[in-house]
């Protein structure tokens, strides 16, 4: 009599994120693990310290303790140190993923000591980017994913010129210096390019503030809420040029967003964008900050060569991203209990053949990871 086997299933994973998360982040439901590769649990306190799982994947450290009130906080910290010494006994893998280089607005005292204790658990770092400024020796790239059209017709070049911001509404995000920059244009010069503004408000003081800035100065657009993905497509492909002048920018879900509907952006100069640059070329333009009126000069379209820039995409497909975070999981995952300490783990990871080939093959940045192990 045949028994038969019940597929195998990779290790679970805790992720640091709640479901809503999901809905307002594309890039997170493409980490979520195909049927039967792994399974996986959103983010709860009670799982956390009382579940079980394999893995924990953090994301956003800063913003575990984030609760309204100093009482919730109070209780958030107290968990936060049953969830540490739980993940210290059971020796459970950390992975973090790193967003953003620092935080972009203040996030208190305990939430600053709490990204720092996380990031010194952290077994495994991976890299959206290949930034010069990222330390390959103590993680891999696995490259921010292009997003899925939500139509497969390829967008049309918009009728005439114009620019475009959208993502949150937030300060750190060089708004204002936008729209100072659109302001010193001539107004020979303003009557081609409008600009559209768009996206969900960090605050309604904020909104008001733009409004105030904008009110007497014709072409501009403030579209302050969130807008679902075709809404969101159909207003990036008529744009002729996406504009992200944020004052730090080290990654971007709307930059990678606004090159799968292939439209050019302008960005700041920085490690990161320097990289993208070397990887897209003419559909990544930068300035050196303070924006300029000049800056906002759309790029010319025989510059944008569509199947180089689809090609250049090739390695950051959703499915390409998924599969490797999830031979990620499953190496880690299934690494034995006594072979768990920091040293040892790595060493066990870098020693996988699979996961070498495939790594170094996605950014050959991942060169210097493995060599580690060599040395």
């Amino acid at each position: 009599m045949t028994v038969a086997r019940r597929p195998r299933t990779g290790p679970r994973v805790l992720y640091s994120f709640r479901a809503g998360n999901v809905d307002d982040n594309e890039y997170l439901a493409t980490l979520l693990p195909e049927h039967g590769a792994s399974s996986f649990r959103y983010f709860s306190w009670g799982f956390a310290v009382f579940g079980r799982y394999q893995i924990f994947h953090l994301h956003w450290p800063e913003l575990l303790l984030a609760s309204p009130g100093r009482i919730r906080r109070l209780g958030n910290l107290i968990l936060l140190g049953m969830f540490v010494l739980r993940l210290v006994v059971t020796r459970t893998p950390v992975i973090r993923t790193v967003h953003n280089l620092r935080a972009h607005e203040d996030v208190g005292r305990a939430s600053r000591w709490s990204e720092a204790l996380l990031r010194r658990l952290a077994n495994l770092t991976i890299f959206l980017n290949e930034s010069g400024e990222n330390d390959y020796r103590r993680g891999v790239v696995i490259l921010h994913s292009s997003y899925a059209p939500a139509s497969l017709v390829k967008p049309a070049d918009p009728a005439s010129p114009s620019l475009l911001f959208f993502g949150l509404l937030r300060p750190y995000k060089g708004i204002t210096e936008l729209i100072d920059a659109y302001s010193s244009l001539s107004s020979a010069e303003r009557s081609q390019p409008p600009l559209v503004i768009a996206g969900a408000p960090a605050d309604r003081d904020y909104v008001a503030d733009l409004r105030t800035v904008i009110s007497d100065l014709p072409g501009v657009t403030l579209v302050p809420e969130f807008l679902p993905k075709d809404a969101l497509e159909r207003l990036v492909s008529s744009s002729s040029m996406v504009v992200l002048p944020y004052r730090n920018l080290y990654n971007s879900g709307a930059l990678l967003h606004a090159l799968s509907c292939e439209r050019p952006v302008l960005v700041p100069s920085t490690a990161a964008t320097s990289a993208l640059r070397r990887e897209f070329g003419a559909w990544v333009q930068t300035f050196v900050a303070p924006l300029t009126a000049r800056d906002l000069e759309v790029p010319d379209s025989a510059q944008l060569n569509g199947g180089a820039l689809r090609d250049a995409m090739g390695r950051r497909s959703p499915a390409k991203i998924r599969s490797l975070h999830a031979l990620v999981y499953r190496e880690l995952g299934e690494t034995p209990y006594s072979r768990r300490r920091r040293g040892a783990l790595l060493n066990s990871f870098r020693g996988s053949t699979e996961v070498r080939r495939e790594l170094i093959a996605h950014s050959d940045r991942n060169s210097v990871f493995f060599s580690e192990h060599a040395s």
